[in-house]
């Protein structure tokens, strides 16, 4: 038994466009994360099988709040280096 839940990356949000499966997003998110404590999985393919960019999010059931609150908080540091480096 666990905790698991997932977010898809897109380039734009109104219209889900995924990003290029040569810019490996979510490999790139991952590390971001994982350099900052943060484990997360990255998954490809879910744009007809070859783009697309989602991360899987496992924490543990006994989770505290102050974990997740640590967890939402690499997330969104992480999504603010990510947003800036793919977006300008």
């Amino acid at each position: 038994k666990g905790l698991m839940c997932g977010f898809e990356l897109v380039r734009d949000k109104a219209t889900k466009e995924p990003f290029p499966p040569a810019s490996r997003v979510s490999l790139r998110f991952q590390d971001e994360a994982m350099r900052r404590g943060l484990v997360l999985f990255h998954c490809t393919g879910c744009v007809e099988g070859t783009a697309g960019d989602m991360m899987l999010v496992t924490p543990p059931l006994i989770i505290t709040q102050e974990q997740v609150d640590e967890m939402i908080a690499i997330l969104k540091e992480t999504t603010g280096v990510m947003q800036h480096e793919l977006l300008g």
